[in-house]
This record gives structure tokens, C-alpha cells and sequence, in this order.
């Protein structure tokens, strides 16, 4: 995130946090936190302002305007979670798990299981309200003339792009990655490695699909 991006309703610029974050990290930290458990707070972070950018000189409809929107720093650190998260990168690792399953040899097999979370996952009434919250908590300003205009509630369709969904998919993805990892460190499950050296590598997320990757025994 740049150090001064445009100004938010919270008119603080993202070098503040940075600059201070030694006081102020565990504040963003429990308001970050406390969205998932208490609705009513991303209320208090959703406000957003929506400037409209001349494409051209003398615009004379909506069309020629570019709208942006300006939230809140912390909201900005929510949309940034898995930012640098690449997909290609588990695409390279997968690709390498399976070359190295064809090669290896011995009386040790490997199995790959692909889950469709899209079909397998269901959300809990919990996060359906939590969506609906977040989706119904918009609140916009208008700045026109560098004045803001009376604040209003979209009321129809979704913010382009919102970055909420991303963050939902972590939430069940932490959750998910804890049990798998619960049953590997009660030796129910055995990951593969790639050689000696390299770390076991139990499961791979993608977006809608899940990778499982283990030793396969008569018993398992």
C-alpha cells in the first residue's frame, strides 16, 4: 500500500500506521478481528467517498466521469490480506509435487485428492449474515467541489471489486488448514515431500478447488 494514497473519511494517510504502528498495530489488529465477530463494526469502517474523474474536458454525462473510491486506511489493509498472494505459485508447486510422484519409487505410494470447495463448502448462517452485513453497510458520500455531499446507502447492486469476499475465503481457508494440519500432527495423515530436505506439503488452496497430497498405505 503507498504511503500517501488519497485521503479516506478517516483523512489519515497510510504512513500514519506505518510510522506508528508500534501504537497503533494492535488496535487495527482487534478492529480487524472484531468485523468477523460483531457485524454492526464494519459499519463503523465501510464508509466510503466516491470521487467522479473527468475522462475528458467539459464532461457532460455520468458516463464521462471515472468513478473512485476512497476508504478507510484500515478497511484498505483488509482488501490487502491476500494481496501478494500469488495463484500461479501453487499452480508451480503442484506441478512439481506431481512430477516428483511419477518419479519416485519404492513400495511407498502417494495419492492426490481434489476437493470442489464450491461444492463441498457450504457457509453457516454466521457468515451468511456477515455477507449480508457487509454488503448492506455501504455507505457512500458523494465529494463534489471538494465537498461532501449528503451520505446515502446504495440500493442497488455490489460494489465493484469488493475485496469482503477474499477476506471471507481466508476465514474458512485458516480454519480448514488448522484441521488438516490438526490430523498430519496426529499422524492420521502423512504429507509428501518433494526430497529430504524440503518441507511436507499436505494441501495446496486454490480459489473453488483444494489439493490433498499424502502417502497412501493399506490401512489409509
Amino acid at each position: 500500500m503507498g504511503s500517501f494514497k488519497v485521503l479516506g473519511l478517516d483523512e489519515l494517510h497510510p504512513i500514519f500506521f506505518q510510522a506508528n504502528w508500534p501504537m497503533v498495530g494492535s488496535y487495527v489488529r482487534d478492529t480487524i478481528c472484531s468485523c468477523y465477530y460483531k457485524h454492526d463494526r464494519i459499519q463503523e469502517i465501510d464508509s466510503t467517498l466516491l470521487v467522479l474523474i473527468p475522462k475528458c474536458d467539459a464532461p457532460t454525462s455520468l458516463h464521462k466521469f471515472r468513478p473512485i473510491n476512497l476508504c478507510k486506511v484500515i478497511y484498505k489493509i483488509i482488501t490487502k490480506i491476500i494481496a501478494t498472494r500469488h495463484a500461479t505459485n501453487n499452480v508451480v508447486i503442484a506441478k512439481e509435487i506431481y512430477h516428483s510422484m511419477h518419479k519416485k519409487k519404492g513400495k511407498n505410494g502417494f495419492m492426490t485428492i481434489k476437493v470442489d470447495l464450491e461444492k463441498e463448502i457450504r457457509f453457516t448462517d454466521h457468515f451468511c449474515k456477515l455477507i449480508l452485513s457487509c454488503v448492506s453497510s455501504i455507505r457512500v458520500q458523494v465529494l463534489f467541489n471538494e465537498v461532501s455531499i449528503n451520505e446515502f446507502s446504495p440500493s442497488r447492486g455490489v460494489r465493484q471489486g469488493d475485496p469482503i469476499s477474499p477476506y471471507l475465503f481466508v476465514f474458512y481457508m485458516e480454519r480448514l488448514t488448522y484441521l488438516i494440519e490438526r490430523e498430519v500432527s496426529y499422524n492420521n495423515r502423512k504429507p509428501i515431500k518433494l526430497c529430504r530436505t524440503e518441507l511436507s506439503i499436505s494441501h495446496l488452496f486454490f480459489v473453488d478447488d483444494l489439493l490433498l497430497f499424502g502417502k497412501t498405505s493399506s490401512v489409509k
